[in-house]
């Protein structure tokens, strides 16, 4: 199988995440699927919104990152630049 993960943030999917984050039976699918791969690899780092609070409430280490709008703007500006697309 080929990696996928420079899908994560293209347009496309980036449109359709809140629709499908909104499916309640499949978000708790999911939660428990990122629940038996952190059981599986106790050294696991995960990143999200919601990893913290709702997947891994019981976590012994947490860090919350807060950029300035600005900041964020610009590393999503350079990361759209590398992948090959025009923005200002």
């Amino acid at each position: 199988d080929a990696p996928i993960d420079h899908r994560i943030r293209s347009e496309d999917v980036t449109a359709i995440v809140s629709d499908i984050a909104a499916i309640g039976e499949l978000r708790s699918h999911m939660v428990r699927k990122q629940q038996i791969i952190a059981a599986q690899h106790p050294r696991l780092v995960s990143e999200g919104r919601d990893q913290g609070s709702v997947v891994f409430p019981g976590a012994a280490v947490k860090f919350y990152l807060d950029a300035d709008p600005s900041v964020r703007a610009n590393r999503r500006a350079c990361q759209l630049r590398v992948e090959g697309h025009d923005v200002d």
